[in-house]
């Protein structure tokens, strides 16, 4: 049935070509729309696909319609002239109340939506699943096309982690590109990318402070990187923060060589927004001094608020004593700084 008005020039007509028949809507006159509906109908004991198709003349055909060949009669739009041939764009299964979207360049990539329909108020959400039987990944991806995209899903070559992964192009899977988080089956999660260090002396600093000297950590001796997650941080003794954000922060420090001359010590974490300052102790007094060690520990750790680009260092000062002959003495990594971004 189409309901046409004549005023404004419309015409309908209808062909046949062996099995297809053909109906045509068209508006020649291009100065108002026109509504057409339809019904069709397939019978008989050998009957095909009942469906409309929308073309643009040279450019591109779209098929909407029943496939019969489906042991559903599933609703599938693809981008031919008829349901059953060309790419599957979307298809609808009318006994589950499931729609599957899918891009015929690669079949194993499938975009499902289901729709809680019962009462109001009830929710909706989307799924992604792979049968039991089938071995392949299950994921969502959010991409601009060719720039960037991320995936969040199961990586079953992985002992099913759930992962989320980017890359700078497209098409991205779990078991693809690089990745960002991972969580297991047990619970566990890591971020590999998230930014985070830990560096010790490797090598005793002789002669670093006392008498008031201050002796920034990595100034003297090189440190050593156990891990440096991100690459922010220089053996020198300086993290760099890359992002905005809280950052957990801690060092230790081990004096060495000290004397009762030696009054107070100070070890500081600074930041580029603050310098969080401590101890302030009668280091003279304190010292352990069996077997001429003459050793004493400082150790702090901090929250601290670091915009991108601030930094993050450590700088100690011993007053007293005759000279700069106090030492930070490095032994099985007992002096050490480190700092990870926390949120």
């Amino acid at each position: 049935m189409a309901n046409i008005n004549n005023a404004i020039n419309n015409t309908v007509g209808a062909s046949n070509s062996g099995v297809t028949n053909t109906l045509t809507v068209t508006n020649p006159s291009n100065t108002a729309s026109s509504d057409a509906q339809e019904l069709i109908t397939v019978g008989g004991s050998s009957a095909g696909d009942a469906y409309t198709t929308y073309q643009v003349l040279g450019s591109r055909t779209y098929s909407l319609g029943i496939d019969n060949s489906t042991a559903t009669d599933a609703l599938v739009l693809t981008d031919a002239g008829n349901p059953s041939s060309g790419n599957l764009l979307m298809t609808i299964q009318p006994t589950i109340s499931r729609a599957t979207f899918g891009y015929g360049l690669d079949s194993n990539i499938n975009r499902v939506w289901s729709r809680n329909a019962g009462a109001t108020g009830a929710g909706s959400c989307v799924v992604a699943g792979i049968g039991v039987s089938a071995t392949g990944d299950s994921f969502f991806t959010a991409e601009i096309e060719s720039v960037r995209s991320y995936c969040f899903g199961i990586d079953n070559s992985d002992s099913d982690i759930l992962k989320i992964n980017t890359t700078n192009s497209s098409d991205v899977t779990p078991s693809t590109g690089t990745n960002i988080w991972s969580m297991t089956t047990a619970g566990e999660l890591t971020m590999p990318l998230q930014p985070a260090f830990l560096a010790t002396l490797g090598t005793t600093d002789t002669n670093a402070t006392g008498a008031g000297t201050t002796f920034t950590l990595g100034t003297g001796n090189a440190l050593t990187e156990i891990f440096d997650q991100g690459g922010d941080f220089v053996t020198t003794g300086t993290f760099t923060a890359p992002v905005t954000g809280r950052y957990q922060l801690s060092f230790q420090l081990v004096y060495g060589a000290l004397t009762a001359a030696m009054t107070s010590v100070t070890a500081n974490i600074v930041v580029s927004n603050r310098t969080f300052g401590g101890g302030n102790i009668n280091i003279g007094l304190v010292r352990t001094i069996a077997s001429a060690a003459d050793l004493c520990y400082s150790t702090k750790s901090v929250l601290a608020d670091m915009d991108a680009a601030d930094t993050f260092t450590v700088a100690t000062t011993i007053a007293g004593g005759v000279g700069d002959t106090a030492s930070i003495v490095s032994s099985s990594a007992r002096v050490f700084m480190s700092g990870f971004l926390a949120c």
